[in-house]
């Protein structure tokens, strides 16, 4: 990984640059992120907002998701793609999807977390902890 690192959305209309280390590498399971990225978990990355610089036209979002656990997100204006979310619980920390980056070659996960709702089909790589909710960084095990 190269830092800085760069990312964004599909179109190209709305970017990202973050020029510090990801705080933590996820696959989350959570109800929201199966409904946004329409798969049965999205790979997600944990970063600094202070370090995190967005371009291009965006807009903010609120409660795409029924109980979503991020509610506040940000997408590119043109194609509504949500380039990052923001808990309820961390002020300083957003997330981020590895796809979402020019070079996902090197996300590399810690953790499965929010198993609690990981589909029954998904096979959960065995090689990595499980967290049953939300793991610290992203404020505690919540409901």
């Amino acid at each position: 990984m190269r830092i800085p690192f760069f990312g964004g959305c599909p179109c190209g209309a709305a970017r990202f640059r973050c020029d510090a280390e990801p705080v933590a590498m996820y696959n989350c399971h959570c109800h929201g992120c199966q409904k946004l990225s329409g798969a049965p978990f999205a790979p997600l990355l944990v970063l600094s907002l202070r370090m995190m610089q967005l371009s291009g036209e965006t807009r903010r979002l609120a409660h795409l998701v029924r109980d979503d656990k991020h509610a506040s997100r940000t997408a590119c204006a043109r194609c509504g793609y949500p380039l990052l979310a923001r808990s309820d619980a961390e002020e300083d920390v957003c997330v981020v999807s590895a796809i979402s980056l020019d070079d996902p070659t090197w996300f590399h996960p810690v953790a499965d977390i929010w198993t609690a709702c990981a589909q029954p089909w998904v096979r959960l790589d065995r090689h990595i902890p499980k967290v049953h909710k939300s793991p610290p960084v992203l404020g505690g095990e919540i409901a």
